[in-house]
């Protein structure tokens, strides 16, 4: 069930005290010009506790969004850094988002964290805002108005209510599991289990457990390794790690021996299930190219569909700037920019009547009858207008294009207008649009994404996300990431995640992964300072949410090719193989020229200054490859097994096996685990023996009493009634309270000493307690290389008992 977000009516609950008349019910109205319609906080207390609202919601609810107004004027009092913590009870609350605020008039909206990793949504009923700072210095922070933003149908709120408690319930027991099989309580464990049916980690994971720390079957734990190597079970730990990449160089050519010629601002599509990738039109530096070509990419051939697509019937002309997409059989083309319009876009170009621009020149290539379809010449309601540099992704799943910006051409050529977000149905063939262009601004207001040109998008199919990149406007280039989720129809802006500021040229997402790639280097960035030519093409992994931009770097020693910065290039990308596939571009300006201020940088360039390419590259992402994985891994295991070796064995034969077993699978190149390899000696000469814990919660009743020889204390009598602490009234019979129960803690070292029934059967030999937590141990450092979705929950109990990893239970009301 899809619901779009509504605004959550709320009420003042709670806050700490205000200065002057600035009650905390002002931010319930919105009054910008209005310098007296805000909460001001009073003066900070000298323990330092920071100011709060607490916000109680009319009904529970998704709370999804929070817009915080602000004045008419810049002013020193504005909120600056502020963090909020939501709840479903006003005692249940955590921590959903930390930020800050421009000093400007503009309100901003921010996406509160109601999604945990799991992906199960939580509930609210309470909101607590705690400003942190503002603006100015020695001033009370000001909040002018707060709106919230979510989902409060109540069936969908109750759905999404008693899923989260299962969660809960579910998380809390995998906890208790945990718990009781790390301190050695497995009758109880395998109980539990039994009972409610839960599985707590993948079956692998429990074999890798009950041959390494109930029987110490070292052999069968390698071949756990070796089994769960060949599922996804390391997926996760390999794609943490830093990613690396390869560039190829590809010189497949026809049956005549030629190949797409230079270009810039043509458009790529790529078919992954039949391995094809279509190349159409662009701009060499002279003229509009429509010249369509294909490329088998396993027997690394081209393939000319068509010289001159005009000469086809209902098929698109020469043309550079515009998009393309495959899905299902077709291609689908959108947009221009031709000869004509180039020369317009010229300071000194001849103005053309309105009437001359009809329709947004959609079409459709039906890939196997070889033969093209006009979807839209003329105006339509609601599609969108003639545009270029704009962007265009498809959902397989719901059959919908997606197309967002692009600078909009309409005869009007003194003046930049863009186009906004449009969405087309390919069933019913219908345009809707779902954003008009915003204003010119350089920051999100509202939901609108700000106008733009020459940006990136894709579309995470999973999350029905698109994920907008950079771009630019007449004014300025962004480097912004905006993201809007198709179902909700809501948008948040993502920059703060980011950590660079770049031009961000191309982007491709792997959609099983949920990896965004994008390319940076040569960049026609109007703003100054940008634009110009970078030594190597930069390559980063943006992986949502929460959002990390990590930067991608070559193979460490690597000799091989390298394709020089460009922009006006295309980039595709096949999922099935997991290869970037690149051609072409503009290369920038020619030396002669580089230092003209005058010389013109766009996509469709100058044929004097720019240099086209023609050149077509492949790329791969290497990461860590399973067998390092497995290395690891058996690395611990076997460190683990001569430590037991050297206090059941002599030393000899422990030593063999440490020369022999241990040493063959050590990166002697990695420092620390060289230097892991050379400690393991100490324990031929000092090996590890059970020990006591001294921790005072763990002493027996008796260690408290005194000792028996020791003589009894004398004790005094009060000598007055007001001596004691409690006294008989005159002619009242004395009643002394029982004293409370007092619950005294277990002995746990008893308990780890003592072996499980559930061990007993079939081991070979009983396990100590110090060899029980050494194993312990080194399960846990195995999980380390697992998925988080197949083991159990990280952390611990008692650590979740100490304000952590479980909240206090829900008061649903």
């Amino acid at each position: 069930m899809a619901c779009a977000p509504v605004s959550l009516p709320y009420t003042i609950a709670a806050s700490t005290p205000h200065s002057g008349n600035y009650k905390p019910e002002h931010i319930l109205v919105d009054i910008p010009s209005d310098q007296s319609s805000r909460w001001s906080a009073g003066p900070v207390p000298e323990t330092g506790t920071p100011q709060w609202l607490l916000l109680r919601l009319d009904t529970l609810a998704v709370v999804q969004y929070i817009t915080l107004g602000k004045y008419s004027n810049v002013h020193p009092c504005n909120m600056k850094d502020f963090k909020i913590l939501a709840g479903p009870s006003e005692d249940a609350l955590t921590e959903v988002l930390q930020s800050s605020l421009r000093n400007d008039t503009h309100a901003e909206t921010f996406e509160v964290k109601h999604v945990n990793d799991a992906g199960i949504i939580t509930p609210f009923r309470y909101v607590k805002l705690i400003p942190l700072s503002c603006h100015g210095t020695s001033f009370h922070i000001s909040i002018w108005f707060v709106s919230l933003q979510g989902i409060k149908d109540p069936v969908f709120v109750e759905e999404i209510r008693m899923k989260h408690e299962q969660y809960r319930e579910t998380t809390a027991m995998r906890y208790v599991l945990k718990h009781l099989r790390q301190h050695r309580f497995l009758t109880p464990y395998n109980t539990i289990l039994a009972r409610c049916g839960l599985q707590v980690e993948d079956p692998l994971v429990s074999e890798l457990f009950e041959s390494t720390v109930s029987k110490g079957d070292w052999a069968k734990a390698e071949s756990s390794i070796q089994r769960m190597s060949h599922t996804d079970l390391f997926d996760q730990y390999r794609n943490s790690k830093q990613c690396h990449f390869v560039w190829q160089r590809l010189h497949g050519r026809d049956n005549d021996g030629d190949v797409p010629p230079a270009r810039g601002g043509h458009a790529m599509c790529v078919d992954h299930s039949d391995g094809v990738i279509y190349l159409f039109g662009g701009w060499n530096g002279k003229t509009s190219l429509e010249d369509f070509w294909a490329y088998d990419i396993v027997p690394q051939r081209w393939r000319k569909l068509s010289e001159h697509t005009s000469l086809e019937r209902d098929a698109p002309s020469a043309r550079s700037c515009h998009k393309m997409v495959y899905h299902d059989g077709y291609i689908y083309v959108l947009g221009r920019l031709n000869d004509a319009d180039a020369l317009k876009l010229e300071p000194d170009g001849i103005a053309s009547p309105p009437d001359a621009f009809k329709g947004c020149e959609f079409y459709r290539y039906h890939i196997h009858a070889g033969t093209w379809e006009c979807l839209s010449t003329d105006p339509e309601a609601n599609a969108p207008p003639l545009m270029y540099d704009h962007q265009m992704v498809v959902d397989c799943n719901a059959q919908m294009l997606y197309v967002f910006g692009g600078r909009v051409l309409d005869g009007d050529w003194a003046n930049y207008k863009y186009a906004g977000l449009y969405s087309y149905d390919i069933q019913r063939k219908q345009w809707q649009q779902l954003q008009p262009s915003s204003p010119s601004s350089k920051s999100l207001s509202g939901s609108i994404i700000p106008a733009r040109y020459g940006h990136s998008m894709v579309l995470d199919e999973r999350t029905r996300t698109l994920y907008i990149f950079g771009g630019k406007t007449k004014e300025e280039s962004r480097h912004d990431i905006i993201a809007y989720d198709v179902l909700t129809k809501t948008t948040r802006d993502l920059t703060r995640d980011c950590g660079f500021e770049t031009s961000f040229t191309r982007a491709i997402i792997d959609p099983k992964l949920q990896e965004i790639y994008l390319f940076s280097g040569l960049s026609n960035d109007p703003s100054p300072g940008h634009g110009t030519l970078e030594s190597k093409t930069r390559i980063f992994r943006y992986n949502p949410p929460p959002g990390r931009l990590d930067l991608a770097l070559p193979v460490p020693g690597s000799s091989s090719e390298e394709p020089q910065p460009r922009f006006a290039h295309q980039v595709v990308y096949d999922p099935k193989t997991r290869t970037v596939f690149m051609h072409g571009g503009n290369a920038g300006l020619k030396p002669s020229v580089a230092a003209d201020d005058n010389a013109m940088m766009d996509d469709g360039g100058s044929p004097e200054m720019d240099t086209r390419l023609d050149d077509f590259w492949q790329m791969t992402f290497l990461r860590m490859p399973v067998s390092d994985v497995v290395r690891r891994a058996t690395l611990q295991i076997r460190k683990q097994q001569f430590r037991e070796m050297c206090e059941d064995v002599s030393p000899a034969k422990a030593l063999k096996f440490l020369r022999t077993s241990v040493l063959p699978v050590v990166d002697e190149d990695d420092p620390a685990e060289a230097e892991a390899y050379r400690g393991l000696l100490s324990y031929l000469f000092t090996p590890s023996s059970p020990s006591m814990s001294s921790h005072p919660h763990l002493k027996t009743p008796s260690s408290d009493s005194e000792h028996e020889d020791s003589p009894p204390r004398k004790r005094s009598r009060p000598n007055t009634p007001e001596d004691s602490e409690m006294s008989t009234p005159p002619g009242a019979d004395a009643e002394i309270p029982a004293p409370a129960a007092k619950i005294l803690p277990f002995d746990v070292q008893v308990v780890k000493e003592s072996e499980d029934p559930e061990e007993i059967k079939g081991a070979a030999a009983a396990i100590s307690a110090a060899r029980f937590q050494q194993r312990n141990a080194l399960f846990e450092s195995l999980m380390e290389f697992v998925s988080e979705n197949a083991k159990q929950p990280s952390g611990s109990l008692v650590a979740a008992l100490d304000g952590g990893l479980l909240a206090k239970s829900s008061m649903y009301k």
